[in-house]
């Protein structure tokens, strides 16, 4: 039962009224605050215009290690208060209740994409083609209970003072594959449009919710309910479209993005379910780009989700080197960034990207009233 637990942390969020954006950022981009102005789509390819593009592996990661290695070791002791309570002392069982209640760790996130093999190729005046083949995941995992001083022994039970879920997690994981198009259109005055489309099927493995719930009053006859672990896999496919306008000329440099994606459903053994749909506008600019300095990068974004409130994203970059040797510090902020749970909070963030012949690598920390995450991306490719 322990293992079922712990299987649902690391596979990944909810699809009932708790759930998540489905949507991961890269590392880098939430360096700069999550804004992509479209950048990460297929628009975004097509504008980069190369003729070939492989990514042989991508690796990214983001969460936090020390509270998770903080929420395992709390759950491994909560299960073994609840395999060993014995009645023969309940003072020293509410002793370890009280202990358990004294360090709660706070909630516990994970992201993750892994890009098995990625192509890229195609020309301006055929467009972009993307094929490639990928996983990734998310996991959420919160832990309470009551405050320590309203814990006692009641004769031969310990009152918490109320029931409580100890331990909620939820989680998905995808695997599939991907296939994306993009074509510029060359516009008057010095404008281009870029648009494309990007299709995704894959298999699902979904974790709605397991909770380990504690009622008002626990004894050696019971009081902690630890269900039978369960999950359910599925089908689907989601689209995403995308559009970038760029502006460029002696004085203006920036570029307009937009984006819609997660339109599509998943069949699972009972039926279908729509996935959850998101929309995204944002712009970047250079600001001193009429000054011939083009490395610096200025941007916000605006993303809402279905069924939840909209957030706020700001940014910046600054960038030096070129295509096979580059480093690029970034910093920005989040209002109203949704964590697994649904629950909405203000981030600050920071990191890098970073080019050294066909390694890129990606860094960023979140920090937030309470915690912080970490995020690492390692990629192989040209």
């Amino acid at each position: 039962m322990r293992t079922a637990i712990l299987l649902t942390v690391l596979i990944a969020a909810s699809a009932d009224a708790d759930l998540v954006s489905k949507r991961i950022d890269s590392s880098g981009v939430r360096a700069m605050g999550g804004v992509t102005a479209a950048a990460e789509s297929m628009a975004g390819a097509a504008m980069e215009n190369k003729s070939l593009s492989i990514i042989a592996l991508g690796i990214d990661l983001r969460g936090s290690l020390s509270v998770g290695l903080e929420a395992y070791g709390w759950v491994m002791d909560a299960m073994d208060f609840k395999d060993n309570l014995s009645l023969a002392d309940m003072v020293v069982q509410r002793g370890k209740l009280v202990d358990l209640a004294s360090r709660v760790p706070r909630a516990f996130d994970l992201w993750g994409h892994v890009d098995v093999a990625r192509f890229q190729f195609g020309s301006k005046r055929l467009g972009a083609f993307m094929v490639g083949a990928y996983a990734e995941g998310l996991a959420g995992v919160r832990l309470d209970l009551p405050d320590p001083d309203s814990i006692r022994v009641v004769g031969q039970e310990i009152d918490i003072g109320g029931p409580v879920t100890m331990v909620e997690t939820a989680g998905l994981g995808d695997v599939g594959g991907t296939l994306g198009y993009g074509r510029v259109f060359g516009l008057p005055k010095g404008l281009s449009l870029a648009a494309g489309a990007q299709v995704r099927i894959f298999h699902r493995w979904l974790v709605r919710s397991y909770r380990v719930t504690a009622a008002a009053r626990i004894s050696e006859a019971g009081g902690i309910d630890v269900p039978d672990f369960s999950h359910e896999t599925g089908v689907g496919g989601t689209t995403s479209l995308s559009s970038i306008l760029m502006l460029g000329d002696r004085f203006v440099d920036a570029r307009v993005g937009l984006e819609v994606g997660g339109i599509g459903a998943v069949s699972y053994a009972n039926g279908m379910e729509r996935e959850t749909a998101n929309f995204a506008v944002g712009a970047v600019v250079r600001p001193l780009a009429s000054i011939g300095f083009r490395r610096l990068e200025v941007g916000t974004e605006l993303r809402a989700e279905e069924g939840g409130n909209p957030s706020w994203h700001i940014g910046s970059s600054i960038a030096w080197g070129g295509r096979w040797l580059s480093f690029s510090p970034r910093i920005g902020g989040i209002i109203m960034d949704r964590r697994m749970f649904g629950e909405a909070r203000n981030v600050f963030t920071g990191g890098f990207t970073a080019t050294l012949g066909i390694v890129h690598l990606a860094g960023v920390v979140e920090l937030y009233d309470g915690g912080y995450n970490t995020g690492l991306m390692l990629g192989l490719g040209n």
